[in-house]
Parts: structure tokens; sequence; C-alpha cells
């Protein structure tokens, strides 16, 4: 905008005069105006690039990954098509992608990122370092120590307390130090919104659904976007068994973001009830929504969740062809796990171990595959072998990290506590009724750790087998009836449910 002023001089003689006025009151009008855009404008954070453009871009986009960080994506791929030799932005590119669940995506630009870190400061080393840890390698355990270093170092920097709050404290049963962390980045900035959806899954996961809804309500204080916190807040309400916060929920996620998520999560609502043939409709929709917003590792976790009903529940040929169908789309680490356990619940051993073959030497250092994916992998084909002992020593080093969340269940909202359903089968098959019964109880005593997964309706009626062949009738008894009462509207053909009421009846 130009600016302009008028006047009238009274002579000849006073118009340089009056010019000078003019030339005067401009010059300060415009100093005005230049400090207050420079106020206005939000200040371009250093970060090492030979572009300004690129500079710009990554800017931008870290500002919109605050508020919606799946949206961040474009601005982040522009910036290094702009300079690829931007390591920061491709490492950020890589984060913006594993956000979204497309870890194989990020696992590539997070490489190139490290491949270029010799050409940064020390602060985006610490960044580009952590990123290559925790999603190409997926070593949790340095990851903290990466943090715990750069936090020493920068104190006041926002990021470390931030990843601290996310998987790499989630990841190790550490809720309680996500929630800390995650206060400590919003401490430092009130406007990070990951910090907030960070603590209420946290929350969500320690059972604790009504202060995980409370960090919505700050998160909305804040005038912040909560797209991310949806899944969070539709499962809070589905452990309150508010119907009503869930269908609003639902409806609000499909708007937001109808890439299938909405129709996943009431997809596994209505498996973990019974309502099978619903679930399965709701499943075809997630997937189809998933593959056309080109969400391929979403897909597959969805298939892999659909694969794993249908195991649990009696159908074995229909979950292999879900499977199949995961296995077709893509392969990962975490996409792999949930088929695969399908795989062999069904008894399919051989497909199994070849995918659990694969996990071991693709990703020696993954926490999640070293402590969870594998053992229960392993134990599970053991168990299929008629070795239960086996089994039983192979998921010792499970224990550490039994309330642990994984790559599927931070992403997916299922497969946790999975080595501790198979300890049960492992128990059961050894004829040591009351140990297979206290695994079972264990995974039923942490709801929002299994949510609305459907190894919850088998682990309730597994524990009922258990107590039916430990000889405590009437705990048995009760253990039944409350798997009934929780399949008081399921489809009546259920495998599952038919042996159930045909077991409670010689009761």
């Amino acid at each position: 905008m130009v600016d302009e002023e008028q006047s009238r001089a009274a002579g000849k003689d006073d118009i340089i005069k009056e010019l000078g006025r003019l030339t005067a009151r401009l010059q300060s009008k415009s100093t005005a105006k230049f400090t207050a855009l420079q106020k206005n404008a939000a200040p371009l954070e250093a970060a090492t690039t030979s572009s300004l453009e690129a500079l710009k871009s990554f800017n931008a986009a870290r500002r919109q990954s605050y508020a919606a960080p799946a949206d961040s994506l474009l601005l982040f791929k522009r910036a290094v098509e702009i300079d690829p030799e931007f390591a920061l932005a491709h490492a950020f590119l890589g984060r913006a992608l594993a956000d979204s669940g497309e870890q194989n995506l990020a696992s590539e630009s997070i490489r190139r990122a490290y491949l270029l870190r010799g050409l940064v400061t020390d602060k985006e080393n610490y960044f580009i370092t952590y990123s290559y840890n925790r999603e190409v390698l997926r070593n949790l355990e340095i990851c903290r120590q990466i943090c715990e270093s750069w936090i020493a170092k920068y104190p006041q920097d926002l990021q470390p307390h931030g990843l601290l709050s996310g998987l790499t404290s989630k990841g190790t049963a550490q809720y309680e130090k996500s929630i800390e962390e995650g206060e400590k980045a919003i401490g430092l900035d009130p406007y990070f919104t990951v910090g907030y959806v960070n603590i209420a899954e946290s929350y969500l996961f320690l059972n604790r659904p009504e202060e995980a809804n409370a960090m919505r309500e700050r998160a909305v204080q804040r005038k912040l976007s909560w797209k991310e916190g949806q899944p969070a807040q539709f499962l809070a309400a589905f452990l309150r068994r508010d119907r009503s916060a869930m269908d609003k929920t639902a409806a609000q996620m499909a708007t937001d973001s109808p890439h299938g998520d909405s129709e996943f999560f009431q997809s596994l609502v209505s498996a973990y009830e019974g309502r099978l043939q619903q679930s399965r409709q709701q499943s075809i929709q997630a997937v189809t929504l998933a593959r056309q917003a080109h969400l391929a590792e979403r897909a597959t976790l969805f298939e892999g969740a659909s694969a794993m009903r249908e195991a649990l529940y009696g159908y074995a040929d229909e979950s292999s062809r879900h499977a199949s169908a995961a296995g077709q789309l893509v392969e990962g680490r975490d996409t792999d796990f949930p088929r695969a356990f399908a795989l062999a619940l069904s008894r399919n051993s051989s497909a199994a171990l070849s995918i659990v073959i694969r996990l071991e030497k693709d990703y020696p250092e993954d926490t999640c595959v070293r402590f969870t994916y594998s053992p229960a992998l392993r134990a599970l084909l053991a168990i299929n072998q008629g070795s239960p002992a086996k089994a039983i020593d192979l998921l010792t080093v499970s224990k550490a990290y039994e309330f642990a969340s994984t790559g599927v269940s931070l992403y997916a909202f299922y497969g946790a506590m999975y080595p501790t359903y198979v300890r049960g089968l492992a128990y059961q098959q050894l004829h040591k009724y009351r140990e297979a019964a206290a695994e079972f109880q264990r995974m039923l005593d942490h709801p929002g750790l299994l949510l609305a997964d459907p190894i919850g309706p088998a682990a309730r009626l597994q524990l009922a087998r258990a107590l039916r062949d430990a000889g405590e009738t009437a705990n048995a008894r009760t253990a039944y009836q409350d798997f009934l009462t929780l399949w008081k509207d399921a489809d009546p053909d259920i495998p599952l449910l038919q042996q159930a009421k045909a077991e409670f009846a010689r009761l």
C-alpha cells in the first residue's frame, strides 16, 4: 500500500517548507506501519538451508503442524523440493508422515535427513538423530537418552519434551512420564497441540477417561484444532459407555478426517459388542476410504484388525482372506504384526513364521519388535506346535513391556497386551488354569489398554474357561455371565458366542 498526504501552501515561498512537513509526516507514518508489520509477522525460525523460499515453506509447515499435523505434509514436501539438501525439512517431513501413520514413507525421509546431518547445527542434529532412532531403528531406550541429553544442553527447547511425551515414553509403559513431559512442553508453548493430544492419550491408556477429556477442554479453550485427538476422545467416551458422546465424536471425525478413521473405530466397538455384520460393513468402508486417500498403511492396519476379529471369533477362512488383503497393500513392522498374529491364531503357522523372521531381520533394534511382536508371535507358534513351556520362556522378555503401547496400538488403538493373552493360552495348555486365569484377568484389569480391541471379549471368555477348568465353578459362572451380558445384542451365529453358550449351559 502507498501512503499519501495532502496540504495547501499559503504561497510560493511556503511550498518548500510545506513539502518538508509532508515528508516528515509520511516518514513517521511509514515507520509506524513497518514496526507494526514486524510485530505481527511470524518470525522465520533459523534452519540450515540455502533457500529463503524453502525456509519460508518449512516455517509455514511448522506453524501448520501445531494446528493440524497431517495438513503440513504438502508444505514440508515443497521445502525439500526447493532445497533437496534441507536436512531438517526432510526430518520434519518424516515426522509428519509418521504421525499420519505412513511409517515406510517416513523412514525414507528421515534416512535422507540422517545422511545430510553433517551440514546442520547442533540443535538440528539432535532432532534428526532422534528421528532416525525413533522412526528407522525405533530403539526407544536410545531415543530417551537423546532427549535427556538434548534437554540438559537446551533446557528451554520445546522439542525434546514433546517427543518424550509420545511413543518414547508410551512405548515403554511410562505413561506418567508422558504426561509430565507433555505438560512441560505445553508450559513452554501453550499452543503446542501435540502436547495436549499426547497427554490425553496417556490418560486414556491409564483408564482415566475423564482426565483425557479434560485435555480436550484445555485445547478447545486455547482455540486449538482437536482433529488429532478425536480418536482418544471417541475411545474415552467408549470407556465411559457414553453412546451419545461416541456418536457425536464419530460424526465430527468423519467430517474433519474423512479417511476412514471414524468408520474404523466404530467397527472396533461393533465387534467388541458382538455385532459382527455391522463391524464388517464398517471395516469395508474404513479400508475403502483410507485407500482412496492413498493412506496405504492405515488401510493395512484396518485390514489387520479385521483379520484379528475373524480369527478370534472363529472364522479362520475369513481371517486368512483379510490377512492376505493386508499383505497385498503394504509391508512394515506395524502393519505386519496384526495379520501375522491372526494367521498364527488361525494355525496358519508357516505364513506367520515367514513374517516374524522378516521382522526380526529387518528391525533388529526395534523395541516393539523385540519385546512385543516377535515374542508374542514366536510363543503363539510354539503353542501351535504343542510346546507351551517354550512359549512361556519366549515371553519372559515381554514382562517389562507388558503394559506398553506399540506402534499398532498408538496409531490404530488395538494390539496392546497380546503377549499377556498368549501367556494365558500357554498356561491353559500346560493345565495351569489359575495362572492362565491370572493372565486374562490382568488384561481385563487394564481396559484403557484393551479399549475396543476384539481381543477383549475373547480374553473375557478365556478367563471363564480357565476358572471353569480350575474348578472355580461360581467364579466361572460369573465370568461366563459377564461375557454373555457384553454380547447380549451379538449376532447369534458367531462361533465364539455359540461355544460360550454351550459351555455355560454345561456348568
